[in-house]
């Protein structure tokens, strides 16, 4: 219950004024717990607007069966056509084999899907992570072939896309570019940094000590134990910015500290992207220069699967959905090469299906994306900037 601000009487909800004194109520910032910013405070005071006139978005009024479990029964609908039509294809997708193959790609794509999510929830997505996978397994396997020690390649693959994940980072938090024009710049970047290391070529790994690791046993190779430990780093990070966006909400360094949390963040996704760089190169044993489009595709589906149901708004339930989401797709790729369909046809599949998913995610949401109260600042479009 709120109370009107001259002469305190209580106000019903979605009232606009007092019925009391006739006093307008603000009514978006009041019932959402959300302070405006300093910027919007002084305008207010200068101008004499009230907050409905400065920064209110309208929300479409959305049935909350749609909004909350359509996008989980499409996402059903696909895992169970995945499911029939593999075993109309080959009996073999289920065989031990098959499933140990599926495992290990599950887990890098796995890494991908969870940096998508937490980009998702700091201001947008982040479609640079294929770029900066592929740039750091060119930067490892060229360590490797120098005979240089595994552990320098790693640092050095982690500092230059941490480098590229703090530019996204401060580019998309303090100076509010968007993060779907700034992290597609930044991969065009990544990718001509690539192709200019690798001389356009690939790069081979073979015998390795680090493909060795990369198929030694379950639990204790280099894919399936770096899911995990991404997993216990992801869930902390969730926690720290839960807890920084209750802490800074009540400080007046809020509006400093907002934008160096985002910054980690993003810087915190570069790290995730090396991960799986490494993982994908422990299995494969060469590195591209050219990033396959099914990958740039993947993201953009992962991305659409997570905003599909105002559920997944929470971090931990976004987290848990991406892996979910990784592993449908997974299976879907493995059913899609069973049927030796050239790698273009796959990313057409792919594409419709995420289109498909980002209408159900606009639908769902009623054409705005409304970010929570008290931390991320005022309402953003689906895409993490302003509509």
């Amino acid at each position: 219950m709120i109370h009107c601000e001259t002469c305190g009487a209580p106000v019903r909800e979605g009232a606009v004024a007092c019925d009391q004194c006739g006093s307008k109520v603000h009514q978006p910032y009041a019932a959402a717990g959300w302070v405006p910013p300093r910027e919007t405070q002084a305008l207010e005071q200068d101008v004499g607007a009230s907050p409905q006139e400065t920064v209110a978005v309208p929300t479409a009024q959305v049935h909350p069966f749609v909004r909350n479990i359509l996008g989980f029964i499409v996402m059903a609908g696909i895992l169970t056509s995945t499911f029939a039509w593999g075993l109309l294809v080959s009996p073999s997708v289920l065989s031990y084999l098959n499933w140990y193959s599926t495992l290990h790609t599950f887990c890098y794509q796995a890494m991908i899907a969870i940096g998508v999510a937490l980009a998702t929830r700091l201001r947008g997505p982040d479609l640079s992570i294929g770029s900066m996978m592929n740039m750091s397994a060119i930067l490892i396997a060229i360590s490797i072939t120098a005979d240089r020690p595994l552990l320098e390649g790693i640092g050095i693959a982690v500092s230059v896309c941490m480098v590229w994940g703090l530019i996204n980072g401060a580019l998309i938090s303090f100076l509010r570019a968007p993060a779907v024009i700034v992290t597609m710049l930044v991969s065009l970047l990544a990718r001509a940094l690539s192709m200019s290391l690798s001389e356009g070529r690939a790069i081979a790994i073979p015998g390795s000590n680090l493909m060795q690791l990369g198929s030694a046993r379950l639990f204790f190779n280099i894919p399936v134990f770096s899911l995990l430990l991404l997993l216990l780093c992801a869930g902390i990070l969730v926690l720290a910015l839960l807890f920084a966006g209750r802490l800074f909400s009540r400080k007046p360094t809020a509006s400093a500290a907002r934008p160096t949390a985002v910054m980690l963040g993003y810087a915190f996704v570069a790290l995730i992207a090396v991960m799986a760089g490494l993982s994908s190169l422990s299995r494969v044993g060469a590195a591209s220069p050219s990033v396959n489009t099914s990958l740039d595709v993947n993201i953009l589906f992962y991305f659409a699967a997570i905003q599909t149901s105002r559920l997944l708004d929470n971090g931990f339930a976004a987290l848990g959905y991406a892996i979910v989401t990784a592993f449908i797709l997974t299976i879907l790729n493995t059913v899609l090469s069973l049927l030796a369909l050239e790698v273009f046809f796959q990313s057409i599949i792919i594409s419709i299906l995420a289109l498909i998913l980002l209408c159900v995610a606009c639908i769902a949401r009623g054409g705005f994306r409304r970010v929570q109260p008290g931390y991320g600042g005022p309402d953003q479009g689906l895409f993490g900037y302003e509509t």
